[in-house]
C-alpha cells in the first residue's frame, strides 16, 4: 500500500514538474520557421494591437488581420507567457528591435506592479498563410510612447 502512495506521489509531482504553461515547443518552432529574415522595425496603424506569448522570450504581433511579426526578446522575460497583459514602448507608431521594450503589467493571480521592460532583440515578418493551424489566445496591447527606449526606468 505504501509502495502505491509512492509511486502515486512521484507521479503527481513529475506531472507537475514537467507542466509549462508555455506553448508547446513544435508550435514555436513552426512559427520560427515560417518567419523571414529580420527588420529593423514595424509600423502599426490600429492601436489595438493585438499579441500572443509563445514562451518567456517570444512573441507575435499582429498589426492587420493579415501581417505579423515574431519578437524577441534579448533575456528571457520574466511571465511573459502567462500575461494578460503587457505594454510595449513605440515611437510614431513604429515599434524598433534593440531600442523598444515590452513590460509584462498583469498575471493571472499575480498583483500589478512595475517591471523593468524586457529589450526586444529581433523582429521578423510572420508568412500567416503558412503557419495555420490552431489560433492562438490573442490579447489588446497598449502602446506606450517612448523617447528613451526600453532602458528607460519602469513607471511607479
Amino acid at each position: 500500500m505504501n509502495g502505491r502512495l509512492i509511486a502515486l506521489f512521484l507521479t503527481m509531482l513529475m506531472t507537475a514538474c514537467a507542466h509549462d504553461s508555455a506553448r508547446p515547443p513544435d508550435q514555436l518552432s513552426l512559427y520560427r520557421a515560417q518567419a523571414g529574415e529580420p527588420v529593423a522595425s514595424f509600423r502599426y496603424s490600429n492601436p489595438n494591437l493585438r499579441w500572443a506569448a509563445l514562451d518567456n522570450q517570444t512573441m507575435v504581433f499582429w498589426t492587420a488581420a493579415d501581417e505579423a511579426y515574431l519578437v524577441s526578446m534579448a533575456a528571457r522575460c520574466p511571465d511573459l507567457d502567462v500575461a494578460h497583459a503587457i505594454e510595449i514602448t513605440s515611437r510614431m507608431r513604429q515599434v524598433t528591435a534593440r531600442w523598444d521594450g515590452v513590460t509584462v503589467v498583469s498575471r493571472p493571480g499575480g498583483p500589478t506592479r512595475a517591471r523593468a521592460p524586457c529589450r526586444i532583440d529581433s523582429i521578423r515578418p510572420l508568412n500567416l498563410a503558412a503557419v495555420g493551424g490552431p489560433e492562438l489566445e490573442t490579447h489588446e496591447a497598449l502602446m506606450v510612447e517612448s523617447e528613451t527606449g526600453a532602458d528607460a526606468p519602469p513607471k511607479p
